[in-house]
């Protein structure tokens, strides 16, 4: 399967007891399955805005989100403009996004089950302001 990865880094001015939470809005066409990995801390299968952590323990770690889209079903015909409309917007503790990771991307780039993975990497750091 091919995966399209791409990177940010977030700098906050937080102490360290503060909680950070991780918000992920999906627009797609598609099924799509989301694991959110933080090495050393946890792995999960991400539903719906989740703790994951506190600034203290998230400092310079960085959170691998890969998210698995499989648009089987959906009309050849309209196959290209499925995978280049999907949206995924990122939330922690501010929002990047929207972003497109398919943007430039067509059906031939799905694997033989249709399916094509999304990775983001999130790196967090202190900033002092």
């Amino acid at each position: 399967m091919k995966a399209i990865k791409s990177s940010k880094t977030l700098k906050f001015d937080l102490t360290d007891s503060q909680d950070v939470f991780l918000e992920i809005t999906v627009s797609s066409t598609a099924a799509c399955s989301t694991l959110v990995t933080i090495p050393g801390i946890k792995e999960f299968e991400y539903e719906r805005r989740e703790k994951i952590g506190s600034f203290k323990d998230l400092k310079g770690k960085k959170i691998e989100i890969n998210h698995e889209f499989s648009f089987e079903g959906i009309p050849k015909k309209n196959l290209d403009n499925a995978i280049q409309q999907t949206q995924i917007t990122y939330s922690v503790l501010n929002v990047i996004g929207p972003l497109q990771p398919f943007k430039k991307r067509t059906s031939k780039d799905l694997d033989s089950e249709e399916r094509i993975s999304s990775v983001k990497f999130i790196t967090i750091e202190h900033i002092t302001l």
